[in-house]
């Protein structure tokens, strides 16, 4: 706690020391970015494989004995569950993520634990008689569950870095920082 005071510190001496600029410029400076970039760049991977799994999975089942992937009843349940689920579950990583939201990031974590990992695990256990589909589902299953790892180190950090600021906040450590957002100083009920 001493430590991130005193880079505060040091940013607020930086601050005096530098021209004075626009407002949105100054803001921008000032900020430190909590978003993770290793999750960043598995939400990216995994919305570019998302399609080729799609492709792989509708194509390769085309060529076997039976005419389509969505021949059997559970089949059809399983994947129409699992499609939209996943683009909710991509958009709500790279959203919170982004934006360095925890509802979206937690959303991100509850859709893909408690939804797509049992949706994909049944998946997985079908009787699939093509190796083309178990790889492809292995390959899903690797992304999501390196994502689950890597948004709750995310929601981790950004609540650990969130809760500190308030507390220096709380002490008075970043009144300086705050008055350089220039935003409205609510008066003291006490």
């Amino acid at each position: 706690m001493a430590d991130y005071a005193s880079r505060l510190h040091h940013r607020n001496q930086q601050y005096e020391h530098r021209p004075k600029e626009s407002p949105p410029t100054q803001r921008l400076q000032g900020a430190e970015v909590l978003s993770s970039l290793a999750f960043q760049m598995l939400m990216y991977f995994n919305a570019l494989y998302f399609p080729v799994w799609l492709l792989l999975i509708v194509f390769t089942t085309k060529e076997a004995e039976f005419p389509f992937i969505f021949s059997d009843f559970i089949g059809l349940i399983l994947y129409s569950m699992l499609l939209p689920l996943e683009a909710i579950r991509l958009y709500l990583g790279h959203r919170g993520n982004l934006n360095e939201s925890s509802p979206s990031l937690t959303s991100f974590l509850i859709a893909s634990g408690l939804f797509e990992m049992p949706l994909l695990l049944i998946v997985m256990l079908r009787n699939s008689s093509l190796a083309f589909e178990a790889i492809a589902n292995s390959i899903l299953m690797v992304f999501l569950l390196s994502g689950i790892f890597l948004g709750f180190r995310a929601i981790v950090h950004l609540n650990r870095e969130r809760s500190l600021r308030f507390q220096l906040l709380y002490q008075g450590l970043l009144h300086d920082e705050m008055q350089d957002l220039d935003l409205p100083q609510q008066e003291s009920r006490f």
